[in-house]
């Protein structure tokens, strides 16, 4: 992964390489491998906002018992012992460690706002999707998605910096 100049927004490799960073450094599995996505089941989205000199929103979605597992995982407690509180706090956190390494790929200054969860990426109020990772471990799926902020004009590159609009 490399510093990007100009508003440009990350590539698909570099989000499906810092998803798995992120999965291997909290979760601790097996890693994660390129999937079909998240498929038909209830979704939750951790996202976060980037603000600055390259707006745009980092979402992370993944059904229900996917993050349900994930937060066990990450807290080393039984699922049953979970409640909803927990589970949105560790889709947060998770969202929050893949957007702050996205921002670092990002023109600065740039912030990250604080996460939130919630059902559908629609509720943010987003723009155009710039790029996604769909990934999967022993048939949980989550998807990565870079979202361009509502309004705003941003290119996009490869991971050699080539642009790939």
């Amino acid at each position: 992964m490399s510093t990007l100049a100009g508003p440009v927004a990350p590539s698909a490799a570099d989000v499906e390489s810092i998803a798995g960073e992120v999965w291997a450094s909290v979760v601790r599995e097996r890693p994660l491998a390129p999937a079909t996505g998240p498929g038909t089941d209830t979704l939750v989205v951790g996202a976060v906002s980037i603000g600055g000199a390259w707006r745009g929103w980092v979402t992370l979605e993944m059904p229900v018992a996917t993050a349900v597992s994930v937060t066990a995982l990450m807290l080393g407690a039984g699922q049953a012992a979970l409640g909803r509180a927990e589970v949105e706090d560790a889709l947060g956190e998770l969202a929050n460690m893949v957007g702050g390494n996205v921002k670092s790929l990002v023109p600065a200054p740039s912030v990250l706002g604080l996460p939130v969860v919630v059902g559908d990426p629609d509720d943010l109020g987003v723009g155009p999707e710039l790029c996604r990772a769909d990934l999967s471990r022993d048939g949980a799926h989550l998807r990565v998605r870079v979202w361009q902020a509502a309004g705003e004009k941003t290119t996009t590159t490869d991971i050699e910096g080539r642009d790939a609009s």
